[in-house]
């Protein structure tokens, strides 16, 4: 539940964002089915989304899914490198809508999980485009893992409207 008593001012304010909902789960491998359900009582509304989400189990080197960032909130309790969303300086907050408005800054978020069976450190290779055009086309090396081992990366993209496609690479030994 996410109950609320606002001020008209504050409804205008809530009206013009989005609120987001972020729970972190550890699910053993598997396939899952979500289903979620958003109800404004005042209003008289609902919404129901059905998706599945595969939590496939991996070996050597893995890589979260890619996603868009729509704030990264302060912490608000210390650091819980169980949650994938956690950074040394906050939390990010996924952005769950794919079109965003022309004056946007986006930038992306993802987790390298390297291979700690091989002595070779992971490099990542990344490439931007922008209304099909390479915008930005990177490599190299990734920084040190986390103390779970994990390598947080918050990347951002040119501040430029049009539709975007992000190719991002962890790469470790062969």
């Amino acid at each position: 539940d996410f109950p609320n008593r606002l001020t008209g001012e504050q409804l205008a304010a809530l009206k013009a964002n989005t609120i987001t909902y972020t729970q972190a789960l550890k699910l053993p491998p598997g396939r899952y089915t979500i289903e979620t359900a958003a109800v404004d009582g005042e209003a008289g509304r609902s919404s129901t989304r059905v998706f599945r989400v595969e939590n496939a189990p991996v070996k050597g080197l893995g890589m979260s899914d890619v996603v868009l960032v729509q704030a990264i909130e302060p912490p608000k309790t210390p650091s819980d490198n169980s949650d994938p969303f956690q950074l040394r300086k906050g939390r990010v907050v996924p952005e769950l809508a794919t079109k965003l408005p022309a004056s946007a800054k986006p930038w992306i978020y993802f987790v390298v999980y390297p291979d700690g069976s091989t002595g070779e450190k992971p490099r990542f290779a990344a490439q931007a485009r922008l209304d099909g055009q390479v915008i930005a086309d990177q490599s190299g090396a990734l920084p040190a893992a986390d103390e779970s081992g994990a390598i947080r990366m918050v990347i951002r993209l040119a501040h430029k409207p049009g539709q975007y496609e992000v190719t991002i690479r962890a790469l470790q030994a062969s």
